[in-house]
């Protein structure tokens, strides 16, 4: 899936579109960042284009408000990386730091040289009366399925993606229901299936049960590699005994998903 093709699967409206360039000084002064951080950006980011801004007045959605969300514009922003790749640790640093220096809810696609990634996180406004607005939680990072085995997963979710689809009524909800989508596709890498949650309580419940598998399943990684280089066979055992637990629990949420 080519980042024009992501693009095409939103179904943008046409008065959304934007289709300008972000000067990468732009980026860097946008404040907040240190200076290791501003290095990164101008070593990974090759290009970043302002593909469309969604409004009320463009998409038919109400703005969304309320004491801790102000969601009047979705922005929809392209990047391209260099000498990075998108699921390396400096490729998702760098994903984060664009998400931290657009002040409205963003929906990145990006692209390396290889694959296409979708990156979301929702926004709130900063605590103690100040304007600006901060992250929720880290954005949820995922490179589009490439291989003929994932195919099957790919197709459903990115036509699930169109805004005509989504049954939002404002702009929040709008946001929400991609972000829905994007958990929804992380799960099916694990359980093989793509599946969309049918109330809101059950969208909570597959994210939280992607959440136990990821942190059970860099657990589980750890353990191997430290049993690996145990010489002692008690600790092996007990070692391998964790392993198994850590496995059982993995399982059970796996089945959630």
């Amino acid at each position: 899936m080519t980042p024009e093709e992501c693009i095409v699967s939103l179904e943008l409206p046409a008065a959304a579109r934007v289709d300008l360039r972000v000067p990468k000084k732009q980026l860097t002064e946008s404040g907040g960042f240190t200076p290791r951080d501003r290095r990164r950006l101008q070593d990974h980011v090759d290009e970043l284009r302002w593909v469309a801004a969604l409004k009320p007045a463009n998409t038919g959605l109400a703005q969304y408000s309320d004491e801790e969300r102000d969601y009047a514009e979705i922005v929809v922003l392209a990047l391209q990386v260099r000498g990075v790749e998108l699921d390396s640790s400096a490729g998702r640093r760098t994903q984060i730091l664009i998400h931290r220096a657009i002040p409205y809810p963003l929906a990145l696609i990006a692209a390396d040289s290889r694959t296409t990634g979708l990156s979301l996180a929702h926004k709130r406004l900063a605590r103690g009366g100040e304007r600006h607005t901060v992250l929720e939680e880290e954005p949820a990072l995922v490179c589009l399925p490439q291989s003929r085995a994932e195919s099957e997963l790919l197709a459903p979710f990115r036509d699930s993606l169109a805004l005509s689809r989504l049954g939002a009524r404002d702009l929040y909800a709008l946001y929400d229901a991609w972000l829905v989508r994007l958990t929804a596709l992380r799960a099916a890498r694990l359980s093989g299936r793509f599946r969309l949650p049918r109330a809101p309580a059950d969208a909570q419940a597959q994210r939280a049960a992607l959440r136990v598998c990821d942190t059970l399943n860099a657990r589980m990684l750890a353990l191997r590699r430290r049993a690996r280089s145990e010489k002692q066979v008690a600790r092996q055992v007990a070692l391998n005994l964790e392993f198994q637990r850590l496995r059982a629990e993995f399982e059970a949420a796996h089945r959630s998903l």
